[in-house]
């Protein structure tokens, strides 16, 4: 049987910028419209994802973020049912 999660929509404007933090959840990361860069310092791996990409980033792994790009982005971010994740 699959495991719940709870999914939300996240829509950054380009020029949005998450500096480095992490999360004490896992979470599940894809892009449905713009690009999205991602930066995990202990690996020294940049990416970017495009629409359909997904990324599984396990908990307390840090990270950053920012739009790739002019264009906005849209992604669906989904975690365990046991967090609700708001934005700020």
């Amino acid at each position: 049987m699959g495991e719940e999660l709870n999914v939300s929509e996240w829509r950054d404007p380009a020029g949005t910028v998450y500096p480095l933090h992490a999360h004490e959840y896992a979470e599940v990361r894809v892009v449905v419209r713009g690009r999205l860069r991602i930066g995990l310092p202990e690996s020294g791996e940049e990416l970017i994802l495009a629409p359909g990409d997904r990324l599984d980033l396990p908990a307390n792994l840090p990270h950053w973020a920012d739009v790739d790009g002019d264009e906005p982005v849209l992604y669906l971010a989904a975690y365990k049912n046991n967090h609700t994740h708001r934005k700020k």
